[in-house]
């Protein structure tokens, strides 16, 4: 088990080093504990998201990452002011939304929100609340 706290530093020290311009605000967390499982995949899908967003927002886009907890649960938003596009329009083969971060996120328990249009950037919610 790891708690929220060392949980969000974990994930902000990883996600500086895979690129530091990316701006990782910590909003309201506690020591509640999640299970090594849950940490591992919304670590994984975060990074997931913030690696498309590198990959697809466009270089002068702002890249942002908020991570908060709600009581018990948590949530983390990786968004950017870049390209966008439409999430109806992926392409069924390409997997890397679709495997790498919605499956893995309700493989725990947890849900995925995918707002993007082009032109107005994109914003992944990853969110997780423990079931009692």
């Amino acid at each position: 088990l790891v708690t929220q706290v060392s949980f969000f530093e974990s994930l902000r020290n990883r996600i500086g080093e895979v690129d530091p311009s990316v701006e990782v605000s910590l909003g309201q967390t506690n020591d509640s504990e999640i299970s090594q499982e849950v940490s591992e995949a919304l670590s994984e899908s975060a990074l997931q998201a913030v690696d498309n967003s590198l990959k697809h927002a466009g270089r002068n886009s702002k890249k942002r990452v908020s991570l908060q907890s709600d009581g018990e649960g948590l949530k983390i938003v990786v968004s950017d002011n870049g390209k966008g596009f439409r999430p109806s329009k992926i392409p069924k083969d390409r997997l890397g939304i679709q495997l790498s971060i919605i499956s893995r996120v309700k493989s725990v328990g947890g849900r995925v929100f995918i707002r993007s249009e082009p032109g107005k950037g994109t914003d992944i919610v990853l969110e997780w609340t423990p079931i009692d």
